[in-house]
């Protein structure tokens, strides 16, 4: 297993969380989308909004980043207030490193220290297997819009029931 530093968001490492966004999605989401919804999916040419947009979003959710013993970012969480895992990415050169389950240890520890009874998450195809790992069961299938393009993703959800 890698082994990484976790630690909270700040607005200076918005640039590097876009670029490992747009890597990820084409290099491992490319199995189960086509070009045209890979390239709808990064919406590159509204990069400049994301880059505010997520910068204010990511500030005020709980956003975790993992970074590896060369300070390179390998992974990254958002949990929004709504008890939804809104954003979960782990660098393309480092999937199936054990990354994606420490990001998310990480955010059940601090989920902890509240009372929440389950977590929610709209899954892609690709991420399916490892929500599924982790715990989380498919509520729904579900077919979306983003930018002209629809898309398959899952309604997931996972207790936090602590029995």
């Amino acid at each position: 297993m890698e082994e990484i530093q976790i630690e909270k968001f700040q607005k200076k490492d918005i640039c590097e969380i876009i670029e490992l966004f747009y890597r990820t999605i084409e290099s491992v989401n490319n199995q189960d989308y086509t070009k045209d919804q890979i390239l709808a999916w990064q919406g590159k040419e509204h990069e400049a909004k994301r880059k505010r947009e997520w910068s204010d979003k990511l500030r005020s959710s709980q956003t975790y980043l993992a970074r590896n013993s060369k300070n390179q970012l390998v992974g990254f969480l958002e949990f929004t207030q709504l008890n939804e895992l809104n954003l979960f990415f782990v660098h393309h050169d480092y999937q199936r490193k054990g990354i994606g389950t420490q990001l998310f240890l990480y955010l059940m520890k601090e989920l902890k220290k509240k009372s929440s009874e389950k977590i929610t998450a709209n899954v892609s195809i690709t991420a399916r297997p490892f929500f599924e790992s982790l715990g989380f069961i498919s509520i729904k299938e579900q077919v979306v819009q983003l930018n002209g393009q629809e898309f398959i993703n899952y309604k997931m959800e996972k207790s936090l029931n602590k029995n």
